[in-house]
């Protein structure tokens, strides 16, 4: 490792000149059995010190509009429109960013991980159109999944958890959020916002958020069908003018501060027999009615 070491003598006779000569190893190795035993113990120590990783997250991985994975070392395999994790995704920023019309990404069972910074986001498709993610696992970003003017797109069978918000759609329409466990988000569990219209929520898991639903500016026309929100604040939220939404065959249950809350919104909650409307595990009055006429 060393091209020089320094032989210091111990008897009274050293000099200047000995305590700071430097002798070649290999050609005067064999001038001291000293030398020979210093060497010994030094290659003992560097042997024995733990070895230390520098581990860096990762930047931003794209798939961009021509198709390319950007950067190509990135997680990700190709097979024409369908992209492929091969392994967990670490990032300081954002996660994945799609900019690719007609995509699916399969994230295969593997996690893409944040830093925890608020104005990050875990997979993200802005402005495109017919997009798929399934089977991922995102957390610890600002917004888990965010939808921004994208399309005919889905969220399927994924887990979104410890995010600040889990998913996110802003200005989006014809959009399916389905099946997935959103769970342990800080804000809200599903955001949609400013003109957020005609998407459909569906078989979700929605827990352990401030608020596990929340429509606000005038975000209309969705449906709400057959999910689970449970153990939130605030179980489902219509603010500023979201009206004409669709609230059917969901469970909402021990959501603490209100099961559900609407401000300037006509919703439907009950789409009469045989359809009918939600359970609520707060209600304490008695189901007098079944079958027709209910």
């Amino acid at each position: 490792l060393f091209p020089y070491t320094t032989l210091f003598r111990s008897d009274s006779s050293i000099t200047n000149k000995d305590r700071f000569c430097a002798f070649p190893i290999g050609i005067y190795m064999n001038r001291s059995p000293l030398i020979l035993a210093m060497l010994l113990l030094l290659g003992c120590t560097l042997v024995s010190m733990p070895r230390i990783v520098s581990v860096r997250a990762a930047g931003t991985v794209f798939i961009r509009a021509d198709g390319t994975v950007d950067p190509e070392t990135a997680n990700i395999t190709r097979n024409g429109d369908l992209y492929t994790l091969t392994n967990n995704i670490t990032s300081d920023g954002d996660g994945i960013v799609i900019e690719r019309n007609n995509t699916v990404l399969d994230g295969a069972g593997f996690t893409v991980q944040g830093a925890g910074s608020n104005g990050s986001r875990g997979v993200s498709f802005p402005r495109t159109t017919n997009v798929t993610v399934r089977n991922v696992k995102i957390s610890e970003f600002g917004v888990g999944v965010y939808l921004n003017e994208t399309s005919r797109s889905t969220l399927l069978e994924s887990e979104i958890s410890g995010n600040w918000v889990g998913v996110s759609l802003s200005g989006c329409s014809n959009n399916s959020i389905q099946g997935n466990n959103i769970t342990s988000n800080t804000k809200y569990g599903i955001l949609a916002t400013l003109y957020a219209d005609y998407n459909t929520f569906s078989r979700n898991r929605i827990m352990g958020s401030y608020s596990g639903f929340r429509f606000d500016y005038s975000s209309t026309y969705n449906l709400i069908y057959e999910n689970d929100i449970v153990d939130n604040q605030h179980g489902i939220l219509f603010l500023l003018s979201s009206s004409n939404n669709w609230v059917l065959h969901n469970n909402l249950i021990d959501n603490t501060v209100f099961q559900a809350f609407s401000d300037a919104s006509t919703n439907v909650w009950d789409d009469g027999y045989p359809s009918c409307g939600n359970y609520w595990s707060s209600y304490d009055g008695i189901d007098l009615l079944s079958g027709v006429n209910q």
